[in-house]
């Protein structure tokens, strides 16, 4: 079983050794691994963010709005209530 493994092993370093040396396949060596998909990712998030965040923030402002008038009219009503 052991055998079977480090065959697997060794037939699979053989393929990427012969894929990033082969001239049709070369431009592609940058683009594969763990830091081009961490750079490919974060750079997605980041324009996520930068495209979602004003809609957010203006959708706060309007509660925030909303909910300080509503904060007021109360107020306006337990005076009125007092006075009474």
């Amino acid at each position: 079983m052991q055998k079977i493994r480090w065959n697997c092993l060794l037939t699979n370093l053989y393929f990427i050794a012969h894929f990033f040396s082969h001239p049709s396949y070369r431009h592609l060596a940058d683009r594969l691994g763990t830091p081009y998909l961490q750079r490919v990712l974060n750079q997605q998030l980041t324009n996520h963010i930068r495209d979602t965040l004003p809609g957010l923030r203006d959708k706060l402002q309007v509660n925030r709005f909303t909910l300080e008038v509503k904060c007021e009219n109360v107020s306006k009503l337990v005076k009125l209530l007092r006075t009474t």
